[in-house]
């Protein structure tokens, strides 16, 4: 009896540990697949024009993410990070305060900042919010701080000059707030708007610390006036794994917001409008304490390596088996040439998106040891 008694215990146990393992795994794909119906071939009625249409530019069509549930307005990519980022709390015990942090500030000397806002120029407030800030923000000995210019010291009416003025002023070291502000405070307003050249030179600052959580933030109030290319700049530097983000402040840019927008979109940052002291002041002070918390991000991003290529196959291979089966070009005959180079795009992309964060992330941590150390 007693022998009979145990085994029934035994089966229950095993069944109450299959139904929750069921409800667990239930949850997570609702989680994931919020929107989605019973399977590939649940009726959804949708435009066939979203067959066409790949809105965030992942190569799973809007069609194929609008059945499966995704978001058609956020990679799988920026999805998988942001997964990774839920849980980090709970899996990451490393003291991230000895993390290696490094920030460059690139501050707008350019004519414009002459300009008035009330009584006091672009430059005098800039000025004043930085002197305002800083002191209030704690920067320990595993945080670097550079002040790039730009503009600042050959006249506007010698452009070609001009857009060569870039320099270091205060270069990449532990932060000294008052040799800083020392520097800020020389910075005149003079010439045009080299953009491009100094998010390139920013760059090759950091590329001399690739463990380290880079990050640029760029103070401007207008749009690169060099014939640079500044969405390039940035975009290269983030593929690259140089940066986590080039974050934008536009102060007082009216309609060259578009562009300095586009800078931040390029870089994975943020961008944030000012139009007076106080906007500045804490657009400014936000920026530099998320730049400071990146380093958070990327050690998770580097010791949670495993999560980002699991949820990439579970992102990528349910969506390669609905096209397969459901696309106009393949419909399940996935022998024809427009099917295999339909699946082909998609299978390459996950392909270059693990390629890309081996890159950036794990093979870095093989090469120059443990974050902190």
């Amino acid at each position: 009896m007693k022998k009979l008694l145990l085994t029934g215990c035994l089966l229950a146990s095993l069944l109450f540990f299959i139904v929750a393992l069921i409800f667990v795994l239930a949850m997570y794909w609702n989680s994931r697949h919020p929107d989605a119906g019973t399977g590939s071939n649940t009726t959804i009625a949708l435009d066939p024009a979203l067959w066409n249409q790949d809105t965030d530019q992942d190569k799973i069509d809007d069609y194929t993410e609008s059945v499966l549930g995704y978001n058609v307005k956020q990679t799988e990519d920026t999805f998988c990070k942001d997964k990774i980022m839920e849980n980090c709390d709970q899996e990451i015990t490393t003291d991230v305060s000895k993390a290696l942090k490094n920030v460059v500030i690139i501050i707008d000397g350019s004519t414009s900042m002459n300009d008035k806002i009330g009584s006091e120029t672009k430059m005098e407030i800039l000025k004043a919010t930085l002197a305002e800030v800083l002191p209030t923000i704690q920067f320990d000995a595993y945080t670097k701080v550079a002040l790039m210019a730009y503009g600042h010291r050959i006249p506007n009416d010698q452009k070609t000059a001009s857009c060569e003025d870039t320099e270091v002023m205060y270069p990449i070291a532990t932060m000294d707030v008052a040799g800083f502000l020392t520097k800020v405070n020389t910075v005149n307003t003079s010439g045009w708007t080299p953009l491009a050249k100094s998010l390139r030179e920013a760059g090759a600052m950091l590329k001399n610390s690739p463990l380290a959580a880079n990050s640029i933030i760029l103070i401007s109030d207008g749009k690169e006036t060099c014939d640079g290319d500044p969405v390039n700049e940035a975009k290269a530097l983030k593929d690259a794994g140089v940066v986590e983000k080039v974050s934008v402040i536009g102060f007082s840019a009216g309609d060259d917001e578009a562009s300095l927008r586009e800078i931040a979109n390029a870089g994975g940052g943020d961008y944030i409008t000012a139009s007076d002291q106080a906007s500045l002041q804490s657009s400014f002070e936000n920026m530099v304490k998320e730049s400071l918390n990146l380093a958070k991000y990327r050690i998770c991003l580097i010791k949670m390596s495993n999560n980002y290529s699991t949820c990439i196959d579970e992102s990528y291979n349910p969506a390669v088996d609905y096209v397969k089966q459901n696309h106009p070009v393949c419909k399940g005959q996935t022998d024809n040439m427009s099917c295999i180079a339909l699946v082909g795009q998609m299978t390459l992309m996950r392909s270059n998106l693990l390629a890309e964060y081996s890159l950036q992330y794990i093979n870095k941590l093989q090469s120059t040891g443990t974050p902190g150390k």
